[in-house]
C-alpha cells in the first residue's frame, strides 16, 4: 500500500482562491464568459466559457494565463486530466509568477509518479511562499518517493517548524516517520509515529506505521496492539488484517483459520482481498489481478505494485514456515518491482538486510 496520498485532495482548489480574478476583466471577451470561466458554474459551462475567453483577441499574458488556469480546473472536474495538465502548463508559460498553477500541476504530476517534476513545482511554490508549511510537506512527499530520504526529512522538519494551527501537524509527523521508516531509522520513526498519535489518537495511518516498525524490530506484542487499534479505527482496512495476522503469527498465537475468519467479514474482491485469498491458498499467486487504483498509474505500474505487495506478504508467510530461501526469493521479487512508494518494498528490503541476503 502507499505510505502517503499524493492525490488531488482539494488543496490546489484552495490555492485558486488566492488568484486575483479581476486581472481578466479588461479582455474583449463578454463579461458573462469571464464570470463563468472563473465562477462556480458546472464544469462543462466553465470550460466553454474559458475557451471563449481564450479565443478572444488582445489578451495580455497574465489574462491568458488565468484563462488556461481556470479552464484547467474545469477540465479536472470533468476528469480530463491530460487536458487539465496541458492548461496548467500553458498558464505557467504565459505567467511564470502564477504560483497556484505550479500547485495545480504538481497535484497532477505526483499521482502520475512524475515525482522529480512535481518536486520542482513545489520548489517554485516555496520560493514564492517560504513560510508555507504545507508546501514543504508536499515537496517532501515527492522527494521521499525519489529515494531522497534525508532531503525529505529536512522538508518535513521545516513543515513542523512552520506549522500553524490550521496545519495538519499530526500528518507532518506521520509522514516524517514514514521517511525515517523507509530509511530504516526505526528509533526516529517510532518517536514520530508516537508524536503523531499524541496529536491525533484516531490516526489510522500512524498506528499502522508504528505497528510496522515494531513488527520489523521484533516487538510483536506492541505491534499487535497498534495493528488491532488500526483495525478498530478502520474496520474495512484489509492491510490492518494482514499485518495483524503476521504479528499474531510471529507472536505464536495465530493461525490461517483466524485470518480466514476475519477475511470472511470483508469484501475479498476489493484490494487487498486477493492477497488474503492467495495467503489462504484459495487462489494461486499468478491468478491475482492488480487493483484498478491508483487510477492515475499505468496498468504496468499497478501490476508492479500488486506484485510488490503480494511478494512481500507471501515472503513473510514463508518466513513463518521457516522457508528462508523461498522467503528471500520473494522479498527480492518485491524489490525487483521498483515500486519504492510502497511500504512493502521498504519492508522487503529490510527483511533481506536482516537475513543477510
Amino acid at each position: 500500500m502507499r505510505s502517503k496520498n499524493l492525490g488531488w485532495a482539494g488543496a490546489a482548489a484552495g490555492a485558486l482562491l488566492t488568484v486575483s480574478a479581476p486581472a481578466m476583466a479588461q479582455t474583449p471577451a463578454p463579461r458573462s464568459a469571464i464570470q463563468q470561466c472563473q465562477g462556480s458554474a458546472p464544469a462543462e459551462q466553465r470550460a466553454k466559457a474559458c475557451t471563449a475567453v481564450l479565443e478572444g483577441t488582445g489578451l495580455a499574458p497574465r489574462e491568458a494565463a488565468l484563462g488556461h488556469y481556470f479552464r484547467g480546473f474545469a477540465q479536472r472536474d470533468l476528469l480530463q486530466d491530460d487536458a487539465a495538465l496541458t492548461d496548467f502548463e500553458t498558464a505557467i508559460r504565459f505567467d511564470a509568477e502564477l504560483w497556484p498553477a505550479y500547485w495545480a500541476r504538481a497535484e497532477l504530476l505526483g499521482p502520475r509518479r512524475d515525482y522529480a517534476k512535481a518536486a520542482g513545482d513545489w520548489t517554485e511554490i516555496i520560493r514564492r511562499n517560504p513560510r508555507m508549511a504545507s508546501a514543504y510537506a508536499r515537496r517532501a512527499d515527492n522527494l521521499d518517493y525519489l529515494g531522497r530520504a534525508a532531503d525529505a526529512v529536512a522538508d518535513y522538519s521545516k513543515a513542523i517548524e512552520l506549522a500553524q494551527s490550521k496545519d495538519n501537524v499530526a500528518g507532518f509527523y506521520m509522514d516524517r516517520a514514514g521517511a525515517f521508516e523507509g530509511d530504516h531509522q526505526y528509533d526516529r520513526a517510532l518517536a514520530d509515529y508516537s508524536q503523531s498519535i499524541s496529536r491525533d489518537n484516531r490516526s489510522h495511518g500512524a498506528y499502522m506505521g508504528r505497528g510496522r516498525v515494531e513488527f520489523l524490530r521484533g516487538d510483536y506484542a506492541a505491534a499487535l496492539g497498534d495493528f488491532a487499534k488500526a483495525a478498530e479505527i478502520d474496520r474495512a482496512d484489509g492491510y490492518a488484517v494482514l499485518w495483524l495476522y503476521l504479528a499474531e503469527a510471529r507472536a505464536g498465537h495465530s493461525s490461517p483459520a483466524q485470518l480466514r475468519q476475519r477475511a470472511e467479514q470483508m469484501d475479498l474482491k476489493a484490494w487487498p482481498g486477493p492477497i488474503m485469498r492467495a495467503l489462504l491458498g484459495d487462489a494461486k499467486p499468478e491468478q491475482v489481478e492488480p487493483p484498478q487504483r491508483p487510477e492515475t498509474w499505468s496498468e504496468a505500474s499497478r501490476r508492479a505494485g500488486a506484485q510488490c505487495e503480494l511478494s512481500y506478504y507471501l515472503g513473510e508467510v514463508k518466513l513463518l514456515q521457516h522457508e528462508d530461501a523461498r522467503a528471500a526469493t520473494l522479498f527480492r521479487a518485491a524489490i525487483a518491482t521498483d515500486v519504492k512508494e510502497y511500504v512493502e518494498y521498504r519492508a522487503a528490503a529490510y527483511e533481506l538486510q536482516r537475513m543477510g541476503r
